[in-house]
């Protein structure tokens, strides 16, 4: 059966590609899907995935007023210019859903009238820890769990948490994420059996790319650079703490994801800088999928939902461990694993395999 999805999705469609851009292109494969991104009215800073909205889809923003949490007014504001949007929630068979932060913009009684799925993507309550307001959001998770008929988690440890925080008797299915279909179908770089420094500047170039926030370790980063003259570092996307200054240290900001290739081609090695906290383990990192297409080596700080990438990844718990890690691959010739081995491992971990695995779970479960 061919039934009808809403898809509402907390992140911005022109922001960063993340696991609810993914999902959204593949389902469409399967399924009716329209797009309901929430769309911050003051967002300066965009980057324009908007061209891979499947072309039968409709895209109907729920808007996003500053300020709507605390001052009712706008509150009143923003629930009337998203009215036509909402109403048009009704026509649709499944209501899919990113964030308990959507229960903000939509009316209990619709999603009670429909079947739910909550793709829950992180631990959203360690987003608010230190929040005042930590009581409420873990109540907007708690009533959504509640309402939901699929529950699905990107990993292991977030399944876990769920079951443990809100004591559930529900089924929780865990569908991890993955690497791009479109990206597995360009022309995998050719194969390289050494590690080249960057020719211009003569730096071991190590990159990062995704989101700039709380949970980067720049102390370690710092103290890596200020060890191995040799080592530079570049970080690629959106900025939302302060960071250091350092002359080997470089923000490039925001790009497409269809540019990730382009700079991935100056890459020595990948890093993955994370400090490690609840929030940290619950992640499945979708750049550590795209990292390994590049084959080129990835460094990342250990925790449980890394191990599934052994052997294409170098794994930390230390900085010294680290520090000896990169003085290991600057001063050898590195053997990368072997090319069929990453497509292998890929071919069974794109989003288009995840969105197969929805397809099933979706059917199965309400029709």
């Amino acid at each position: 059966m061919n039934f009808r999805i809403a898809y509402i999705m907390h992140v911005e469609w022109n922001w960063i590609k993340q696991r609810p851009h993914f999902l959204y292109e593949e389902l469409t494969r399967y399924f009716s899907v329209d797009l309901f991104p929430i769309r911050k009215l003051y967002t300066a800073k965009r980057v324009h995935n908007n061209r891979n909205v499947y072309r039968d889809s409709q895209v109907l923003n729920i808007n996003k007023l500053p300020y709507s949490g605390k001052i009712k007014s706008l509150r009143w504001c923003e629930r009337f210019i998203n009215s036509i949007s909402i109403k048009q929630l009704y026509h649709y068979d499944v209501i899919w859903i990113t964030s308990p932060l959507i229960l903000e913009f939509i009316p209990t009684h619709l999603i009670e009238q429909k079947k739910v799925v909550y793709d829950c993507m992180d631990d959203f309550t360690q987003f608010y820890c230190e929040d005042s307001n930590f009581k409420y959001f873990q109540s907007l998770e708690r009533e959504l769990l509640e309402y939901s008929d699929l529950i699905i988690a990107s990993s292991n440890y977030l399944k876990e948490k769920l079951l443990q925080n809100y004591g559930l008797t529900k089924k929780v299915f865990v569908i991890n994420n993955g690497i791009s279909t479109s990206l597995m179908n360009t022309i995998l770089m050719e194969k390289k059996s050494t590690i080249k420094t960057d020719s211009v500047n003569q730096h071991f170039n190590i990159i990062y790319f995704g989101t700039v926030s709380n949970w980067m370790d720049f102390d370690l980063i710092l103290q890596v650079l200020n060890e191995i003259p040799e080592v530079k570092v570049t970080i690629i996307g959106p900025i939302e703490v302060n960071v250091p200054n350092h002359p080997r240290l470089e923000f490039l900001g925001l790009i497409e994801h269809d540019q990730l290739k382009v700079h991935a081609d100056y890459a020595d090695a990948f890093i993955m800088p994370f400090i490690l906290n609840d929030l940290i383990r619950s992640v499945d990192p979708v750049k550590m999928y795209e990292y390994i297409f590049f084959m080129k080596p990835i460094l990342s700080i250990n925790y449980e939902e890394m191990i599934k990438f052994l052997p294409f990844v170098q794994l930390y718990e230390t900085v010294h461990e680290l520090v000896e890690i990169i003085r290991t691959l600057i001063k050898q010739e590195l053997e990368l694993i072997p090319q069929q081995k990453v497509i292998h491992f890929l071919e069974q971990n794109t989003w288009g395999k995840r969105a197969k695995q929805i397809s099933e779970l979706l059917h199965t479960n309400f029709f």
